[in-house]
């Protein structure tokens, strides 16, 4: 992995090299320099790593001659597959196939034509962590809002340390989450499949209304729009591997042969332990607002 720091004159320095510490005046910092100079002084934080690029920022304090170089570096090592964390009211997190895809929101951001979560280039996945303290302080005293339902599953989650059992599924059909639920495994090849897919999940429902039991036992990633599968392997896998909960409000665009539909929804991603060596994920999601048909370039 190589990691830069692109300072407000868009100059771009090895994250650690000593001309970097000496420029922001900590010649010795007991601190994560980097992410001090994202917060505080305007630098842009660019991680490339073996099949993958993560870019950090903040939009209140970025400057144009660093978000030029960051195109500039994009395009010149064919990044693909790019996360940029980027700060406006709060942090967001999107995602790009390829270098181009990211040059051009970072343009059209910087110059204001789209607000914060409403880039329309494709592909078009943006995560907004949401608060998941308020999911472990909320009473369970009832069932009434789709956070109650949450912060249910998400406290089993901790009385059981994460582990899974018959108890978990039971609870999706009892409380009448089942049809809002998938459930995937991940198989000794290291591949993540669904095991279960909701019946209220309708991210494909225009194009075959029996999708949902033709993914079971597939890879989360071989969906009819794979840009979209491969973002969602991607979440996936990192709940698993950190063995961290996310709860996210998630904005998508989905293609599924015959045009777009624009999905917006709060989601909940649990991973478990299943007996000593099998992991399984659980999702749980609420749409936030209603389907909307858009119009995406090729």
């Amino acid at each position: 992995m190589s990691r830069f720091l692109i300072d407000k004159n868009g100059d771009v320095t090895p994250a650690f090299d000593e001309q970097l510490t000496e420029k922001f005046g900590y010649p010795m910092p007991d601190f994560d320099l980097p992410s001090y100079a994202v917060r505080n002084l305007g630098a842009i934080d660019l991680e490339i790593q073996e099949t993958s690029v993560v870019v950090r920022f903040r939009w209140l304090t970025v400057s144009s001659a660093a978000l030029a170089a960051c195109a500039r570096v994009l395009l010149d090592v064919s990044a693909r597959n790019i996360s940029i964390h980027c700060e406006a009211a709060e942090w967001t997190e999107q995602h790009f196939a390829t270098a181009d895809d990211a040059v051009v929101w970072l343009g059209e951001s910087q110059n204001g034509i789209l607000g914060a979560g409403q880039r329309r280039a494709t592909p078009h996945f943006v995560i907004q962590p949401q608060n998941l303290k308020a999911l472990a302080n909320r009473p369970l005293n009832r069932l009434e809002e789709h956070e109650d339902h949450f912060s249910l599953f998400f406290k089993k989650w901790r009385i059981a340390q994460g582990q899974f059992s018959s108890d978990i599924t039971e609870s999706f059909v009892r409380f009448g989450d089942i049809d809002r639920a998938s459930i995937a495994s991940e198989r000794p090849d290291g591949k993540i499949v669904y095991e279960h897919v909701g019946a209220r999940i309708t991210l494909y429902d225009c194009a075959d209304d029996a999708w949902t039991f033709r993914l079971n036992g597939r890879p989360v990633a071989e969906q009819i729009d794979r840009e979209y599968g491969g973002q969602i392997e991607k979440t996936y896998r990192r709940a698993l591997d950190r063995r961290e909960p996310q709860y996210d409000h998630i904005d998508a665009v989905v293609q599924d042969g015959r045009g777009a539909m624009r999905f917006r929804y709060n989601r909940l991603l649990l991973p478990w332990q299943h007996g000593s060596n099998g992991r399984i994920l659980t999702s749980l999601s609420f749409k936030t607002e209603p389907d909307t048909p858009v119009q995406v370039e090729a």
